[in-house]
């Protein structure tokens, strides 16, 4: 997000919808079920690529010229495609299944 190196904008992402789909919308609501599936997302995430720090992932910090140069040279794009996709894959697998539990 932004070259801080912090957490996986893709992931971040996920969490953002999630809390659209299940987050309160007055303050008697039950914040369990957001809580719970964020935490699902990151654990699954983790589970396919051990992170979800970008500078991990890529193992080159953007907020550098050098980490910038890795990421063009060896076209670490491809790696930030492949976690979008499976973070937005993952984020949808989630709620359908909080939406069939009900």
């Amino acid at each position: 997000m932004a070259r801080t190196s912090g957490m996986c904008g893709a992931v971040t992402g996920g969490m953002l919808a999630l809390n659209l789909a299940l987050g309160r919308k007055d303050q008697t609501d039950s914040i369990e079920k957001n809580y719970d599936a964020i935490q699902e997302l990151i654990n699954r995430f983790e589970s396919r690529f051990t992170s979800t720090n970008c500078s991990e992932l890529l193992s080159c910090d953007l907020g550098t010229e050098e980490g910038r140069k890795k990421f063009k040279e060896e076209e670490l794009i491809n790696k930030c495609r492949e976690f979008t996709s499976k973070a937005a894959g993952i984020t949808a697998e989630i709620l359908d299944e909080v939406n069939k539990v009900g």
